[in-house]
């Protein structure tokens, strides 16, 4: 890091020298080497073009500084994560030794090759793991910052489902025993989001807040108007193509892609989901937004969406 500030600061001084010795006069730039001011000094004159060169100069010099500091840093964290985990602790006399070591050189306890190589894949993934979480930081974050966003505004199903997430995700993280606090707190203060309906088969069929004799997907207009589509478990594509669609748009539908678009139950989050395959003529909510592919969206009661033009239009219906 020494070498790098150095650098910085030489590159300041270099820097404040072209702002004060460096004039313009008549149109011409002088560096001023004598004289107390402009019109008794004496200097060398410079073009414009050599000018910029001598700025960038300083600039390079302030981004060498810079790339050694945090190449010194880096440096620092990789050899201090390298001490962490190159020893191990003598199980006899628990003093430091080297991983690779076969006899503890303050006890002399003999380690066979069995545990010295335990002992280093146990390091291994201590390493990895403190990789993963330092990547994962900002996304642990975010699901802290949406829960108590969503917790605030009393919107206990969407805080719910970030806790969930974060319970999932970070099973080992600081945050969790707040977070299975604050989902017990939520699951006895409104039970009914944690209750599920199930099906003859044991499953879930779809979530309690969706509870409804059926739910259906009603053709409003286009090659499907009037037929009316029940809602399983399983996902309902709805394409041309009669082996990868399971609702099947009849042709002539040169717009529709074979396999356009899915809707689904979501047991983990509650709610009855919309998602675009990739077609290349889009799905589209009724008010003309277009579904970004690979996206799930929230479909509510009543809720209206179109395939590639506004004549193929559906409606999600509870009966």
């Amino acid at each position: 890091m020494p070498g790098g500030i150095i650098i910085i600061v030489l590159s300041a001084i270099y820097s404040l020298f072209l702002l004060i010795k460096v004039e313009s006069i008549w149109g011409q730039r002088f560096i001023i080497i004598t004289g107390d001011n402009i019109w008794n000094a004496k200097g060398i004159q410079i073009s414009d073009t050599t000018y910029f060169f001598l700025w960038v100069i300083a600039l390079a010099g302030f981004t060498f500084g810079g790339w050694l500091i945090f190449s010194d840093l880096r440096d620092k964290k990789s050899i201090s994560m390298h001490e962490r985990t190159d020893s191990k602790k003598c199980p006899k006399c628990a003093e430091p030794i080297k991983i690779e070591a076969k006899v503890c050189k303050h006890c002399g306890h003999e380690f066979s090759e069995k545990e010295i190589e335990e002992e280093k894949e146990k390091q291994r993934k201590i390493i990895e793991q403190d990789e993963f979480a330092l990547k994962r930081i900002p996304e642990l974050r975010l699901l802290q910052m949406a829960y108590d966003y969503q917790y605030n505004q009393n919107n206990f199903l969407k805080a719910k489902y970030y806790l969930e997430r974060l319970i999932k995700e970070f099973p080992e993280g600081e945050y969790i025993t707040i977070a299975k606090d604050r989902l017990n707190e939520i699951q006895k203060a409104n039970p009914h989001l944690f209750q599920a309906v199930t099906s003859s088969a044991g499953k879930s069929s779809f979530p309690t807040n969706l509870a409804s004799d059926k739910w259906v997907i009603s053709g409003l207009s286009g090659p499907l108007a009037g037929k009316d589509v029940e809602l399983t478990a399983a996902p309902l594509i709805i394409g041309r193509d009669p082996e990868g669609s399971n609702l099947i748009i009849p042709a002539p539908s040169q717009f529709i892609s074979k396999q356009h678009c899915v809707i689904r139950f979501d047991d983990e989050r509650r709610n009855i989901l919309i998602e675009d395959l990739g077609s290349k003529n889009g799905t589209f909510f009724y008010g003309g937004k277009r579904l970004d592919a690979g996206r799930s969206y929230i479909l509510e009661n009543g809720d209206r969406f179109y395939l590639a033009e506004p004549d193929i239009l559906f409606e999600l219906q509870s009966k």
